[in-house]
């Protein structure tokens, strides 16, 4: 609205600076609410990002963590402290997740492996072993345990 407005619509000066003076206050007073809304947008709109943010990192370190112990399950492990171990060395590398697996964990196992090999179980020596932990006799009687000897 402006005062040349009012004069064509046959105000007085008086009255046109009386409308105006008004109106200069209902503006100003709206502006205010509106800084005060736009503040309160912007401020629900940064918590809003900063929580969809959060929530993104939490069900990215799920997704890690159900990768991970999926593909650790296929290891086996001298003890549980060392899988306790591996598992957060594999943590700190730092591996993306991409369709449910991780992706390089394969070659960081196998250098982990070569770092310490103590801290996994040797198939090939666990099978040697087994294979030696096997009797080498039979039964006499066929191996019936109904049967007496006397």
């Amino acid at each position: 609205m402006r005062t040349n407005d009012l004069k064509r619509w046959g105000l007085t000066k008086e009255q046109s600076a009386k409308i105006m003076g008004q109106f200069g206050r209902d503006v100003t007073g709206l502006r205010k609410e509106i800084e005060k809304l736009t503040a309160e947008r912007d401020k629900e709109k940064e918590r809003a990002q900063a929580a969809e943010k959060y929530y993104a990192e939490e069900l990215a370190k799920r997704d890690f963590e159900d990768a991970l112990k999926e593909a650790i399950e296929g290891c086996q492990f001298t003890s549980e402290a060392a899988k306790k171990a591996i598992m957060e060395e594999v943590r700190e590398a730092g591996l993306k997740v991409m369709g449910g697996k991780i992706l390089g964990l394969s070659d960081f196992l196998t250098q982990l492996k070569e770092k310490d090999p103590a801290a996994f179980v040797n198939e090939q020596q666990e099978q040697l072993e087994t294979e030696r932990a096997r009797p080498f006799t039979r039964p006499l009687n066929g191996g019936r345990p109904s049967e007496r000897f006397f």
